[in-house]
């Protein structure tokens, strides 16, 4: 290998579609998560929450269930980075109204190891999403502090009900 080249690595990814659930309620659950894959992906779209919404694994109400160790927000690129620990949630819209039925209301959760009963899990969170007169981002990312397999979660608003919406769940290999 010479100065100017990489060694040959293989960065493709395959992804396969586990489930597709439509949003309805105050909580949709989404449980029975096969654990044949390295990663898992969440893709939620063209949600209409009428508050802040968020996603808990394993239906764990346990103020450590997850530790997120950043969370970014703001119209456009402009807003804070705020440190925060112990929560049992992981907010992706942190309380704004989300436009009911915007197609460009769209939050990827990335999740490393969900399988694993040996390790801690590494998450990935980003939200954009149209309040009805701004468009606004979110950015968050930690660990999910157990050694437990993911198997389920669910996606909750804090008040009222989803009007619409979609939850693709993918196995990454």
């Amino acid at each position: 290998m010479g100065i100017n080249t990489l060694p040959d690595v293989d960065i493709s990814t395959s992804n396969t579609l586990l489930s597709t659930t439509t949003l309805s309620g105050a909580t949709t659950t989404i449980s029975a998560i096969p654990g044949a894959y390295q990663d898992l992906k969440v893709v939620i779209h063209s949600t209409s929450a009428s508050t802040a919404m968020s996603i808990n694994f394993n239906i764990n109400s346990s103020a450590t269930g997850a530790y997120a160790t950043g969370y970014r927000t703001g119209n456009g690129f402009v807003g804070a980075f705020t440190s925060y620990g112990n929560n049992g949630t992981i907010q992706m819209n942190q309380g704004s109204t989300v436009a009911s039925g915007n197609t460009s209301n769209v939050s990827v959760v990335d999740i490393n190891n969900y399988s694993s009963t040996t390790m801690t899990k590494l998450f990935t969170q980003n939200s954009v999403y149209y309040s009805g007169t701004n468009y606004f981002n979110t950015s968050q990312f930690g660990m999910y502090l157990t050694t437990s397999a993911i198997t389920s979660f669910t996606v909750t608003t804090s008040t009222g009900t989803f009007s619409g919406g979609t939850v693709l769940v993918y196995g990454v290999k």
